[in-house]
């Protein structure tokens, strides 16, 4: 008995051009997908490195006994072996300071940040203070610079603070710099880690050595984004 014939089904051209589109769009919906991740890719990079480091920056501390800027030769001969220390961006004396690792690491990536004393060797205090109030801490970075010179006489001295407000990400909206007059020096300085308040969210300290004198100067960031410092 005879077998009937077989019959090929095929697929109806309608349905073969419905798939090749689809399977076009798909493609082309992937490419459009994949086209600005490419292209903002190391923007998106450098923005996960600045949140890093910023967060560094905002943590930061070093103990309190440790010098950070110093105009005593002694000191700039013996700390000038250490890692860390570089001779201060300083026209008076013979200056060493300590540069904080996450300020220098930031600043390589931030073109925005500007360093006060054109070297971040200066910088005595780095850490987040919060105003009483505020909603957002801020990034407080103070430097030491000299305001005038006389060999003969004196060197003055001056603190110069940074208060950068930041928004949710990695860019600051603002930054408000202050200079303070603070001290006149016959002999030499010492500048030693400044701390933050654990008790208090606003607060400072900086310990110093004057002419031989030791003292310790206190600060707070106020409300309207600036910096004041008890007398010495």
């Amino acid at each position: 008995m005879d077998s009937p014939p077989l019959t090929l089904e095929y697929a109806s051209r309608g349905a073969f051009y419905r798939r090749r589109w689809f399977r076009l769009g798909v493609v082309l919906f992937a490419i459009a997908l994949a086209t600005p991740i490419i292209w903002y890719r190391q923007d998106a990079i450098l923005a996960v490195r600045k949140w890093y480091w910023q967060r560094q920056c905002m943590n930061w501390t070093a103990p309190a006994d440790q010098i950070l800027f110093s105009d005593v030769p002694a000191d700039a001969e013996r700390l000038g072996a250490l890692a860390g220390y570089h001779p201060a961006a300083m026209p008076v004396r013979l200056s060493i300071g300590y540069a904080p690792p996450p300020l220098l690491f930031r600043r390589r990536l931030s073109s925005y940040l500007v360093m006060f004393g054109s070297s971040p060797e200066n910088t005595v205090f780095l850490h987040a203070r919060r105003a009483g109030g505020a909603a957002k801490p801020q990034l407080l970075i103070i430097s030491v610079l000299p305001n005038s010179f006389d060999e003969v006489t004196y060197t003055r001295y001056a603190l110069y603070t940074g208060i950068e407000q930041f928004r949710p990400a990695t860019t600051p909206v603002g930054t408000v710099y202050t200079l303070h007059d603070l001290f006149v020096s016959r002999k030499s300085l010492r500048l030693y880690a400044g701390q933050p308040d654990p008790n208090d969210e606003s607060a400072f300290s900086i310990g110093y050595e004057l002419d031989g004198v030791k003292g310790t100067l206190k600060g707070r960031l106020n409300a309207n984004s600036q910096v004041t410092f008890d007398p010495l």
